[in-house]
């Protein structure tokens, strides 16, 4: 060898030790966690990790990779230490650590990059705690009316869809409808999207979510120079503009009225100063002090909207945090319950004798024909639609992974320290399709998984479709709720099928899940004969 090459191998021998030493704790915890096999399989995993990095393929490469891993797998991605979970016992202790509550810088590329979503630490701690209020059981309950309202026009709606439609118009039109039911009972405003939505609002928000879930997984796209070389730029920057305006009027309008609200009970009427917007418009407003009666709400039920103005009032958020918050909370009710109700209707047209069994059941609870008016005791009492909802949340997850970052060093288990900094990648898509956690039935539309003597079997972290442990969906009985009262709807007075199978299927991570090539799906729609 020539000197030149001795000196050029003596500086990558150097540079890698130096690699090494830097992140030795993060090469020890692959040593605990895959031994010397960890190790050695680094330059393999960091290659295979450069060709995953796209959202049409990841889902994809995932579940035919893992099988020739094991796992729990670490890894490093150039000086990032990353865990891989894919089991119940794993996700529990992680889900269940204080030190994994907050999300990764990888979320930062979603399009809501403030509010509750990706909150983080103490500051996540104050504003749950804040919220939560907003989805007990009482105003779940208050929302029925509503549910029911939305559901029954779109039930009406239904009618201009029979015989064979596209996935996408479904998708569409149930969207909509969604879209309707988050704004009156999260915002307490009344919108007409399900007849038409000319601002394409619907829409907005599935594009943006779109082009988050590639921001997510390219990182180096949130770098704004970087980002506005690509041709997303000015349509992510229309787009945020649009969704943007669309929550500030909104804001706008109740904050106005409430205001004005001053349909207090006289016995508990008294006057206090409180911070408020100066003008009608939310963007650039000052808050001014001004001397108005307040009503003692300590024990009344709010809605979202409400509870967000009366945190206002007592000094506890500010202005930016109302509309990150409603630009938050509209998106989540919205795209996690059509997705929901979506991909529920897929499974069901896919297994025509599950769907056949549902209705009989819907027929039982409503003898007299009339769902006009589900109530939360009929939901209580269709113990099939249960295991129907259950099961489809389980196949076709809504959100099928799930990043949080480790906040400081933490024991695992044993004396595995996972270092801080570390990304955990909780892959529930997978866990929840692993025949050996589900039996021979984990690739089928199998509702009976959800039987109490087949769920008795099973590690309570084995499901996990709204997450569980310290930061759970805060909206998680919503979701079934609605979802349930709209499919209930649905299924009663129409049937649904398709010659598209579940083996055919292709999901592509875009933050919620999504179906490849869906406008090659196509429903037949028709009445059902009672």
């Amino acid at each position: 060898m020539t000197a030149v090459e001795n000196n050029l191998l003596l500086v990558i021998s150097v540079l890698f030790s130096i690699y090494v030493w830097i992140n030795r704790a993060k090469f020890k915890l692959i040593w605990q966690i895959n031994g010397a096999r960890g190790i050695f399989q680094q330059p393999l995993l960091f290659i295979l990790m450069c060709f995953m990095l796209d959202p049409k393929r990841l889902l994809e490469t995932l579940r035919y990779l893992r099988k020739y891993f094991k796992r729990p797998l670490a890894f490093l991605f150039g000086s990032q230490s990353v865990l891989y979970v894919d089991d119940p016992v794993m996700m529990e202790r992680v889900l269940n650590s204080p030190e994994c509550l907050d999300k990764t810088f990888l979320q930062d590329g979603f399009f809501v990059r403030k509010g509750l979503l990706h909150a983080k630490g103490q500051q996540w701690k104050i504003r749950r705690k804040q919220l939560n209020p907003t989805f007990s059981y009482g105003v779940l309950m208050s929302f029925f009316p509503t549910f029911n309202s939305v559901a029954n026009s779109l039930h009406s709606k239904f009618s201009d869809y029979l015989g064979l439609q596209e996935f996408n118009e479904i998708e569409d039109i149930i969207s909509r409808a969604v879209l309707v039911t988050a704004c009156q009972t999260t915002m307490g405003t009344e919108t007409n999207f399900l007849e038409n939505d000319e601002h394409e609002i619907a829409q907005t928000y599935k594009k943006l979510l779109r082009i988050s879930s590639i921001k997510t997984i390219k990182p180096w796209l949130q770098i704004d120079f970087l980002f506005r070389m690509t041709k997303l730029y000015n349509t992510d920057i229309e787009l945020n503009k649009m969704a943007a305006d669309f929550v500030k009027d909104i804001v706008s309008r109740k904050h106005n009225e409430w205001k004005k609200m001053n349909v207090l009970n006289t016995s508990s009427r008294s006057t206090s100063r409180i911070k408020i917007p100066s003008t009608t418009e939310v963007e650039g407003t000052s808050w001014e002090e001004v001397e108005v009666e307040v009503e003692d709400t300590q024990r009344k039920k709010r809605n979202f909207i409400e509870q967000i103005f009366h945190l206002a009032e007592n000094g506890e958020i500010t202005l930016q945090d109302i509309m990150d918050e409603c630009n938050s909370m509209v998106l989540v009710a919205f795209e996690t319950v059509s997705n929901s109700i979506l991909l529920a209707l897929l499974c069901l047209a896919m297994y025509p004798e599950t769907q056949k069994k549902l209705r009989q059941e819907l027929h039982s609870t409503f003898p007299n024909g009339d769902v006009s008016s589900i109530s939360g005791d009929n939901l209580k009492d269709m113990k099939f639609l249960d295991m129907v909802i259950n099961e489809s949340l389980r196949l076709v997850t809504t959100i099928p992974m799930a990043l949080r970052g480790v906040s400081k060093d933490f024991v695992l288990k044993d004396d595995i320290v996972i270092p801080k900094g570390t990304f955990i990648i909780l892959d529930t898509f997978n866990m929840q399709r692993d025949s050996a956690l589900w039996g021979p039935f984990a690739q089928e539309f199998y509702p009976e998984h959800f039987l109490p003597e087949n769920v008795a079997k099973r590690h309570p972290y084995t499901y996990v479709p709204f997450m569980k442990g310290l930061r759970f969906c805060i909206g998680w009985r919503y979701s079934l709720m609605l979802t349930k009262v709209i499919i209930a709807k649905l299924i009663h007075s129409y049937s649904f099928e398709t010659e598209t199978k579940l083996k055919d299927l292709k999901f592509i991570e875009g933050i919620s899940l999504k179906i490849r090539d869906c406008d090659k799906i196509k429903f037949t729609v028709s009445r059902v004969r009672n």
